[in-house]
């Protein structure tokens, strides 16, 4: 008798690690396509801020020029940047503030990012 309640928890048991197991696969793949949208949209903005920073016409205003060198300076830290606007972990207008000053096209594809994947 006691076998049989033994086996049944075992049973229980291996149903709940199959579970989980299928769970993380779907985890797994949810991450990695945020990541994709995440890596191109750090290479829009990397390119666009870096871009007008090396051939701009009318320079930054001083804070916005900070934030983009800070924000949008490399691949990496964009890509960090647009993490933590995810996460809540920085203000979405810290990180809008040197695209908007860039035309609005930029501050477009920031509206179609940030709704796409927190939405």
């Amino acid at each position: 008798m006691r076998l049989m309640r033994v086996f049944r928890f075992i049973m229980a048991f291996r149903t709940l690690i199959a579970s989980i197991s299928d769970t993380l696969k779907s985890l797994f793949w949810a991450l990695m396509l945020l990541a994709v949208i995440v890596y191109v949209f750090a290479v829009l903005f990397t390119q666009a801020v870096n871009d007008y920073l090396y051939d701009m016409d009318t320079p930054l205003p001083e804070r916005e020029q900070l934030a983009a060198e800070r924000y949008y300076s490399s691949l990496f830290d964009t890509m960090l940047s647009l993490f933590m606007a995810i996460a809540n972990g920085v203000s979405w207008h810290e990180l809008v503030a040197p695209l908007r000053l860039l035309g609005p096209r930029n501050w477009l594809k920031w509206v179609c990012k940030n709704y796409g994947t927190c939405s």
